[in-house]
């Protein structure tokens, strides 16, 4: 009986320590301190062909899995702005993002709801805040 319980303690322990751990914000030490800023990342938009009027939503997709993190609409109140960019992540998504970086795909609405920019982004974090893996430093509307 002993013997029986030793070898299905075994055997649990090298199923338990075997799996692989996910890369997440499991990962960073419990003991990190961070600063209290908080961090959006956004593309600049050089305007090429478009004015910015015709921007009216931008999306945040997970690849993976295909959730949606972000979906910004308030662009007319924005135009003004000269940092005028398109929003991708921010803190809020950390626990959603994996360290070495999650595939994001971002889509760009017009004013018809059509998609008029899409793209490719990869997001990670440092254990405080999001950072930008890979991607365009600007997008060309």
């Amino acid at each position: 009986m002993l013997k029986n319980l030793l070898l299905l303690y075994t055997i649990s322990s090298i199923f338990l320590f075997s799996c692989e751990k996910e890369d997440n914000q499991t990962d960073c030490p419990k003991d990190i301190i961070c600063t209290q800023v908080f961090v959006t990342l956004t593309i600049p938009v050089e305007w090429v062909s478009m004015r910015p009027e015709a921007v009216v939503r931008s999306e945040t997709i997970i690849a993976e899995t295909g959730q949606r993190l972000v979906t910004f609409e308030d662009y007319q109140n924005n135009t003004g702005n000269p940092f005028f960019g398109i929003q991708v992540v921010n803190d809020l998504h950390f626990p959603l993002l994996k360290t070495n970086g999650t595939d994001l795909i971002i889509k760009v609405y017009g004013s018809s709801n059509n998609v008029i920019s899409e793209f490719t982004y990869k997001a990670g974090h440092d254990c405080c805040h999001v950072v930008k893996i890979q991607g365009p430093d600007k997008i060309s509307l």
